[in-house]
């Protein structure tokens, strides 16, 4: 199995996708903390790409995403973020925003959208393969090697725009060899909205080393990274209370990782 992921992670980092007209920007963060209006325009396209899958209610505004980028409260020093486009032209025709997470070396997919009208190409593919280069180079600068891959996801039945689409996601990614901690133990992960308000979320893990559970010391240390990555920039009470929230929810037994939901 070991050897199949590193094998997987290979192939990954080294293939390259033939997409005619197609090609991959990375936006530098310094122009964006200097509103630097070419590059906020991009970051405004990439978003609105993003918010066409939601809802009006579940969309977060670009003023919210430069805000955040901006403050450059990504946790640990050595934490590392980027947000790519994929371009046609002057089109954006996908987008990703990622986080590689130096405390526990994971890359942190926060967002991979593609048009509808270029999915099944390869787009998502190149993003992705993208985001693991960035990883892997990430875990290197950092002294260490890269661990795992997670994110945050729907939890089918709960809040999701599309409940088809969430189990699907969940199903591609538990394939490629990934599981969600178990939330049925009691592990309440919650995306922080404000002091009365959360969403419920669950949280999946690829581990690049077999693993079938999680102990509450690595799953404390991927929560507080994740939530200094991503909600430091939250009022200190919403970003406190939500953290605590999910801490004292650990077990203390752990959490398995399961790949049936």
């Amino acid at each position: 199995m070991t050897q199949l992921r590193s094998k997987t992670v290979d192939a990954l980092k080294n293939r390259t996708v033939a997409m005619e007209g197609i090609h991959l920007r990375n936006l530098d963060i310094t122009k964006i903390i200097a509103r630097h209006e070419p590059e906020l325009d991009l970051l405004q396209k990439g978003v609105a790409l993003i918010n066409s899958y939601f809802p009006p209610e579940e969309q977060v505004p670009p003023e919210a995403w430069e805000g955040a980028i901006s403050a450059g409260r990504f946790g640990h020093p050595k934490n590392r973020y980027r947000f790519t486009l994929a371009m046609k032209g002057e089109e954006v025709v996908g987008v990703s925003s990622y986080f590689y997470l130096a405390e526990p070396s994971t890359l942190f997919v926060g967002f991979i959208r593609v048009a509808d009208s270029l999915q099944k190409i390869g787009v998502g593919y190149q993003l992705f393969s993208e985001m693991l280069n960035f990883a892997l180079d990430s875990a290197t600068d950092a002294g260490t090697v890269l661990r795992s891959i997670c994110g945050e996801v729907e939890r089918p039945g709960s809040f999701t725009t599309n409940p088809a689409d969430a189990k699907k996601r969940l199903t591609i990614f538990t394939r490629a060899g990934a599981g969600l901690l178990d939330h049925t133990t009691g592990f309440d992960y919650i995306q922080p909205i404000s002091e009365t308000e959360a969403l419920p979320l669950d949280l999946i893990l690829a581990p690049l080393e077999p693993k079938t559970h999680v102990t509450l010391e690595e799953t404390a240390t991927l929560v507080r990274s994740i939530f200094s990555a991503i909600y430091e920039h939250l009022p200190p009470s919403v970003f406190q209370a939500s953290l605590d929230r999910v801490l004292r929810s650990i077990p203390a037994s752990g959490i398995p990782l399961v790949t049936e939901f």
